[in-house]
């Protein structure tokens, strides 16, 4: 013990009631006069007021972050922890405070040891994570305190962190409260064709393949798949979900994929026009870690087929008014379909266009002109036009017959020609007489009949009659004109089988002995020359003066 003005702490052995060790804290300088009272405390009150000041309990802050590998934010005994994230204590007014990184087992804790000062009670803080570091790529937030706050995960989204915002407890309150769940997964895609080679018409069937290759669950994916113009959408479907289309798009909702699972849509399609038809699937989710496996594309070539046309005709020369017949023989050679063929053909002036008939489709017609549209041809497919027309007018025709499609490889073959020639009408023209034996002074009627025996309207039809020496004329019905020594009359229009009679009368003149032929001619632009003639005999008398012809 020290003397009476000291003062001190003991500590005893509370079994054998041995001194094991002091620390003596004052004494007084000299002992005051007496009856002086001391200025400091004596033994018995020294002890009995003696007080230790030792620091307050320090706090610590923590504790895990995991990998969530189902997303519901709330930890599993089979989800792993993640090492090396870097976390970071913010004080209230926003100041790093302290920092420090998760260790194998996923855990971090602030305290004395890292945040200088210590944490301080009764006071705010805020945990932080930043997203944009190496541990967390491809990394996503899960959902936040979804659970007990001792299982959940507590990081709520803040631009480009995660945070944790809290208040401390009194000293020595340790929270170990503060959890923070991330996830991550791949999602991908493979697509298949059912041919790399189609005919315009066939059906081709893609099959896409999506898969989460984990290591978490895969949310909200979608598969969409917009084809080409070369291609029209039949069909769209899942294994999983709903498909939904919008002309030649196609989009899939397949919700949640395990890690591991794979789901298939299968998309129809039909061959529409030829080309490459170039086409990617693509599957998405929210938080997929690697993108360049989101897309596969495939192609498929679609030749184009030929159509073709060849064109006959009944006869090669014809007579004006006569009917041709022309038939048009329109081919789709392939690969594949023909889609919206015409055929077209114009006649030349020198025909008319008559009836026009088609085994496929339908004709119009307008003026001289058809056109037959014949729809789509099956590959192999040949269709029968029969066009008639009547010849109008003479001389050499030629025209062609077109094909055309909607897509046609080999135009070289779209067109085909042939010639007509139609000739003059022969006309028809008889000279008959009244009596073959005149004598002189006698009268004789010659009948002179022109028809037109085509189906043609012949114009400007001219018939003259020359009278021998011997004969004189008398009259003609109908007047005719006479035109260096002849009688002629002018049908202005000859219809088809229409006949003109003409008469003549003549006298025979004294002397005028013998036999006296009558020539006829008829003539026409469209026609060919005709002629008919019509002797008589003339009996005794001797030659008039006047001789030749009389009026």
């Amino acid at each position: 013990m020290g003397p009476l003005s000291s003062g001190g702490v003991l500590y005893m052995d509370k079994d054998a009631g041995t001194r094991t060790k002091g620390y003596h804290l004052y004494e007084a300088e000299a002992p005051p006069p007496p009856g002086t009272p001391m200025s400091t405390f004596a033994k018995s009150n020294g002890l009995g007021d003696l007080e230790a000041l030792c620091d307050a309990a320090p706090i610590e802050i923590g504790n895990y972050v995991w990998l969530d590998t189902d997303r519901d934010g709330v930890q599993d005994p089979d989800e792993a922890p993640i090492a090396g994230v870097t976390v970071e204590l913010l004080d209230g007014s926003g100041n790093v405070v302290g920092t420090t990184t998760t260790d194998a087992d996923g855990e971090y804790y602030f305290n004395e040891g890292n945040v200088p000062g210590g944490i301080q009670p009764h006071t705010d803080y805020t945990v932080r994570i930043p997203l944009a570091q190496p541990a967390l790529e491809g990394f996503s937030p899960t959902v936040d305190h979804a659970d007990d706050e001792l299982r959940d995960s507590n990081g709520v989204v803040s631009g480009a962190t995660v945070v944790d915002r809290l208040r401390t407890g009194a000293a020595g309150h340790n929270d170990h409260t503060h959890d923070f769940g991330f996830f991550w997964f791949n999602v991908s895609i493979r697509k298949a064709v059912s041919a790399p080679r189609a005919k315009i018409g066939d059906t081709i069937t893609y099959t896409l393949t999506a898969r989460n290759d984990g290591p978490s669950w895969a949310t909200d994916v979608v598969v969409t798949d917009n084809l080409p113009d070369r291609l029209q959408l039949l069909d769209a479907r899942t294994s999983l979900g709903t498909c939904a289309t919008s002309g030649n798009g196609v989009r899939c909702a397949l919700g949640t994929l395990r890690p591991g699972q794979t789901e298939t849509v299968t998309v129809t399609a039909k061959a529409v026009a030829s080309g490459t038809a170039v086409n990617s699937a693509e599957v998405t989710a929210p938080g997929d870690r690697d993108p360049a496996d989101n897309r596969d594309r495939r192609e498929v070539e679609i030749p184009t087929p030929d159509v073709s046309i060849t064109k006959t005709v009944s006869a090669p020369r014809v007579r004006l008014g006569e009917q041709v017949t022309y038939t048009l023989l329109a081919r789709n050679n392939g690969p594949g379909i023909a889609e919206e063929v015409v055929v077209t053909d114009r006649l030349p002036s020198r025909l008319k266009l008559g009836a026009v008939r088609s085994e496929v489709g339908s004709c119009a017609t307008s003026g001289n002109t058809l056109r037959c549209a014949l729809g789509t041809l099956a590959e192999g497919q040949q269709v029968k036009i029969t066009v008639t027309a009547r010849t109008v007018k003479t001389g050499r025709s030629v025209n062609s017959a077109v094909i055309g499609a909607r897509e046609d490889s080999n135009p070289r073959n779209n067109r085909d020609a042939v010639p007509v020639v139609v000739g003059k009408v022969n006309l028809g023209l008889t000279k008959t007489v009244n009596r073959k034996v005149l004598r002189a002074g006698q009268r004789a009627t010659f009948t002179i009949k022109v028809r037109n025996p085509s189906s043609a309207t012949l114009r400007n039809v001219r018939t003259c009659d020359d009278l021998p020496a011997g004969l004189a004329f008398v009259k003609a019905t109908p007047k005719a004109k006479v035109s260096k020594g002849r009688y002629c009359w002018t049908a202005k229009v000859l219809e088809p089988r229409q006949t003109k009679t003409y008469r003549i009368t003549v006298r025979a003149l004294n002397g005028a002995g013998g036999t006296k032929v009558n020539h006829a001619v008829a003539t026409a632009p469209d026609a060919n020359t005709r002629r008919a003639k019509r002797p008589v005999t003339v009996i005794g008398g001797a030659v008039s003066p006047a001789g030749g012809v009389t009026g």
